[in-house]
């Protein structure tokens, strides 16, 4: 049983990854998805499961192999060890794991634990991407827009981006309506700008808000109704 003490350090982490969270910490997100996805504080879990995950991970279980990964990137319940994390992740990601193959992605793209390599990054965000990981698919289309990995092309780049919206992320809903304010790879279109940066300002993006008043500024009254009948009839995609 768990002493007082320790309990009350759990809770004060768990609320400080919260907030960290909020503010597109992606550390943070990471451990609140364990403790989410298990019900557990992320310590405890992964000191009491480390070892199933790990017999299950030597077996091939690419889901054990994929959250023993996420526990050495993130130091939680082991010491933290990035190259480890890669190469659990890299087994799962070559089952067709969509996570880790993002995650391996996104230690090619940014040089963690292996040399940057911008080419192979995309090979691994464009897998997990086609089988519509949200998070994937705007890193594929970041890397089409800067040229990283694979020619620049914005629109492949608006094509990631706009998958990634239609399943309600509102930091590439805002990209999307950014895109039509400004006729960045899209015609530009004040109506649909309008229904972008409002769905995204619906997830508290603050550059969205401010986006939005400079789009509604110059539509008139006709526009701005069909613009929020098309935000009314949004539905995002759910998927799996």
């Amino acid at each position: 049983m768990k002493s007082e003490q320790t309990q009350t350090c759990v809770y004060i982490n768990i609320e400080a990854w919260t907030k960290a969270a909020e503010q597109g910490d992606a550390e943070a997100q990471r451990k609140l998805m364990i403790i989410q996805a298990f019900g557990y504080p992320a310590e405890d879990l992964c000191v009491q499961a480390l070892d199933w995950w790990r017999e299950a991970a030597e077996k091939n279980h690419s889901h054990s192999q994929y959250y023993l990964g996420l526990c050495y990137y993130h130091g939680v319940g082991v010491a933290k060890d990035i190259p480890e994390a890669l190469k659990w992740w890299r087994k799962a990601a070559e089952q067709n794991l969509a996570r880790a193959q993002y995650y391996l992605g996104f230690c090619y793209h940014m040089g963690q634990g292996v040399e940057e390599d911008y080419a192979e990054g995309v090979k691994w965000y464009r897998k997990a991407a086609e089988q519509n990981h949200s998070g994937a698919q705007i890193r594929l289309a970041d890397c089409y827009g800067a040229g990283e990995g694979v020619a620049s092309d914005m629109t492949e780049a608006v094509k990631w981006y706009r998958k990634a919206a239609n399943q309600n992320r509102h930091d590439a809903q805002y990209i999307i309506g950014f895109f039509y304010s400004h006729g960045k790879g899209v015609t530009k279109d004040d109506v649909e700008a309008y229904k972008w940066l409002t769905l995204a300002s619906s997830g508290n993006v603050s550059l969205a808000k401010h986006e939005l008043n400079i789009v509604q500024s110059r539509m008139t009254p006709e526009q701005i109704m069909e613009a929020q009948r098309l935000v009314s009839e949004f539905k995002p995609v759910r998927l799996g």
